[in-house]
């Protein structure tokens, strides 16, 4: 299990519009509840930027909705190719799209555009092969509705090779058909592939529905896991954050592309966590997800893996950047001019949790040399603001001196989608709108004596 090198593929979703009725998708057309989007070039550019830029990711998956004949279709499938010819140009090493099935002047069109048409994949899930519960999942066979036709899904990837491209990624969705005998088919499925294709790639996907794990629990998806890998030794198994982190390090052994990131649509940030809304995503974890580069970092840390399609420099000792938000002119003695030196001890205690766990820190108290040297409003306004801006979590060191400045930081942070973390002093009445900000974030307050070192410790470590 370590010193393992795994591809890192991470998903962009640019549209949940979709004419298909698939019973166990959001982006179902039926779904009045979603809020569609359809992405601009702009905001899809945006999105790659961030992934390139900002998470050093190399290999990106581009995802939609799947559209019946017509104007909108015709549109979507040229808005591919500028995305991807756009990737490209960015540094992308490699591109796959998964926008549904495809007819052959469809492929031969991509074919022709692609810059780098080696380096495209196209992913196409059969989701189960059984025929009969495919029509109950996905619906009998209509022309508006692309995905109810089976066989023009099934023949996708096949027409895909023969045009000249040599990466394809098929899969099933566990729980949707029944486990062993899809797993068996998919087998079969490859197998046919690798057999006229030689020099084809194929990865293999194989997500389980969310929520509905009875169908196929972790002992059996193990399991199918395992087999795929066993009967398919030259493919590259893909699992996805879907599974918990915990989940994944146990199968480290037994897949070969990691996909950390979120289903909804342009969903990815510059700072902070990802978005994964259940009023904009394909499925539902969690509403705010760890970054691809934070995902990364942990299964290094922890497993000693290593990574291809990544810019290694920016996860490798990736530091997170921490705000401490602590009183300043209210702990200054007013007679002596000197800060609260029990204070000053434990917000130095503090501070030295967060560098132990490998993080960046900003205190303002430390700029202002522990109240020697008082930055003017209108300074300390500015830097604050773009320090905790530019941060991946809040600290809040709250006693009974605190500050407005220390609530400022606090309405900041929770405008920005930036996790807080309140330490708060055993006994200390809050206001109800602190005591609430849970409901709306990922936030959190503690009480506890702040001169316990090892429930400090132990806080810290749960939130950074």
């Amino acid at each position: 299990m370590k010193n393992r090198t795994l591809d890192v593929a991470v998903p962009i979703y640019i549209s949940n519009l979709c004419d298909s009725e698939c019973r166990m998708c959001s982006m179902s057309h039926q779904n009045s509840r979603l809020e569609r989007i359809d992405g601009t070039e702009e905001e899809i550019r945006k999105q790659l930027d961030i992934l390139y830029r900002i998470e050093g990711i190399r290999w990106v998956m581009i995802l939609s909705g799947e559209y019946k004949k017509g104007e909108y279709r015709t549109n979507h499938l040229r808005r591919i190719v500028k995305v991807v010819n756009e990737a490209f140009k960015m540094g992308y090493e490699r591109v796959t799209i998964n926008i549904g099935a495809l007819d052959d002047n469809e492929i031969t069109y991509f074919y022709g555009h692609f810059l780098y048409p080696k380096q495209v994949g196209l992913a196409v899930f059969q989701e189960t092969y059984d025929r009969v519960v495919y029509e109950e999942k996905f619906g009998k066979y209509n022309p508006e509705v692309p995905k109810t036709d089976y066989d023009r899904r099934f023949q996708t990837l096949e027409k895909w090779l023969e045009h000249g491209f040599v990466m394809v990624n098929p899969g099933i969705l566990l729980g949707a058909g029944n486990p062993y005998s899809d797993t068996d088919a998919l087998l079969a499925h490859c197998t046919c592939l690798k057999e006229k294709y030689h020099d084809c790639k194929i990865q293999v996907s194989l997500p389980r529905i969310v929520g509905e794990r009875d169908c196929c629990d972790d002992q059996l998806y193990k399991k199918v896991i395992c087999k795929v890998r066993e009967y398919l030794p030259d493919a590259e198994v893909i699992l996805t954050t879907r599974e918990s982190k915990e989940f994944l390090g146990e199968m480290l052994d037994y897949f070969d592309v990691l996909s950390p990131g979120t289903s909804e649509v342009l969903g990815y940030t510059e700072r902070g966590e990802i978005n994964n809304s259940p009023d904009k995503s394909q499925f539902y974890i969690k509403e705010k997800r760890e970054r691809p580069s934070q995902v990364l970092q942990y299964f290094q840390n922890k497993y000693q893996v290593h990574f291809r399609f990544v810019e290694k420099s920016l996860y490798q000792n990736r530091k997170q950047k921490v705000f401490i938000s602590t009183p300043i002119t209210n702990a200054i003695n007013s007679e002596t001019g000197c800060f609260d030196s029990v204070m000053a001890s434990q917000i130095s205690s503090i501070a030295e949790m967060l560098k132990e766990r490998n993080c960046e820190t900003f205190l303002a108290i430390e700029k202002e040399k522990w109240g020697k040297k008082i930055a003017k409003p209108e300074d300390c306004a500015v830097r604050d603001f773009r320090e905790l801006k530019n941060s991946d979590k809040l600290i809040v060191y709250l006693t009974r001196c605190f500050s407005e400045g220390t609530c400022v930081e606090i309405g900041w942070a929770t405008a920005l989608d930036i996790p807080v973390t309140i330490l708060c002093q055993k006994g200390m009445q809050v206001s109800p709108l602190i005591k609430g900000l849970g409901s709306i974030g990922d936030n959190r307050l503690f009480y506890l004596e702040l001169s316990d070192q090892d429930k400090l410790r132990t806080i810290l470590n749960s939130r950074v």
